[in-house]
């Protein structure tokens, strides 16, 4: 999850894994997770991931491995109604 607001982005160890990406770093961490009033004390990879945008320019993230970094999300259908308003004005999801 990559947030330029935030003062650090997370990688799942299952991405990080299938990607072969390798630590270079580690860095202990209290995290404290919605629904709980425990923060879990734990020592987690710190790895590098390169992307690419739009224009082919590449992008370098130094980004925390987790073991979860959210459950699934429930996606909904979207409306013909509101499908015709992306395509009019030009906008993806």
């Amino acid at each position: 999850m990559l947030d330029t607001g935030a003062d650090r982005s997370f990688i799942s160890n299952e991405l990080a894994n299938r990607l072969q990406l390798q630590d270079v770093d580690s860095k202990r961490l209290t995290i404290s997770t919605f629904g709980s009033n425990m923060p879990i004390v734990k020592t987690c990879g710190i790895t590098v991931l390169q992307m690419w945008d739009a224009n082919g320019a590449p992008h370098t993230f130094m980004v925390t491995r987790i073991d979860k970094v959210t459950k699934s999300l429930q996606r909904n259908l979207i409306c013909l109604e509101d499908k015709r308003f992306l395509c009019d004005n030009d906008l993806q999801l």
